[in-house]
């Protein structure tokens, strides 16, 4: 699945691609990781009822703060780093 910052419509997943992986975690048949600014259960189209899925997985892991939709039907939540954690504000210099 493609999400994040960098996301473009160009390159978005096909929304049948994202059916197919919400039926999977209706079967229940896999553990489910998900990364940082991800929210699944608030984001995906109503009619998915991804939220319904994803309490069917038997291991839901979540990197994410503050909590939201999906952190309530997590198993597992590790905390993301916070902008005191990040290196992502800074540029290296070219040499």
């Amino acid at each position: 699945m493609r999400f994040g910052s960098d996301w473009a419509y160009g390159k978005a997943t096909p929304y049948a691609d994202v059916a197919k992986l919400v039926q999977r975690w209706r079967r229940g048949d896999r553990v489910l990781l998900l990364g940082p600014g991800v929210n699944p259960a608030f984001t995906l189209p109503g009619g998915l009822k991804a939220a319904d899925a994803i309490k069917k997985v038997p291991f839901v892991v979540l990197v994410r703060q503050p909590p939201d939709e999906t952190t309530a039907l997590a198993h597992l939540i590790l905390p993301d780093t916070h902008w005191l954690e990040s290196w992502g504000d800074t540029r290296r210099a070219r040499v």
